[in-house]
């Protein structure tokens, strides 16, 4: 998380090139995340009906770090938009969150 943190602390409009070239976030971060997805999605049942939070302190938190990573992801839009993040850490967060899930 620090590394999307430098992400979003650089603006890619920035000149500082050695600083944009250091701070980038390639697309593996988020294919490893998947990957996890997937192997835990094998694993469990299929969803049939929604789910309420519950299960005890670490249900809770995961839920709190999954609401968290969503609310991330609803401000990082006016960075995506104006080209001052990269597409890549948007689709990260998304991911996370759902690997929360």
């Amino acid at each position: 998380m620090l590394d999307i943190g430098s992400h979003i602390a650089t603006p890619r409009t920035s000149e500082a090139a050695k600083k944009i070239a250091h701070t980038a976030f390639g697309d593996d971060h988020t294919q490893m995340l998947e990957d996890s997805i997937d192997e835990w999605d094998k694993a469990l049942p299929a969803l049939t009906n929604f789910i309420l939070p519950s299960g005890g302190l670490s249900s809770a938190q995961f839920h709190v770090a999954r609401t968290v990573c969503r609310r991330a992801e609803r401000d990082l839009i006016p960075l995506l938009n104006a080209k001052e993040i990269d597409q890549d850490v948007y689709k990260y967060i998304n991911r996370m969150s759902d690997f929360l899930f």
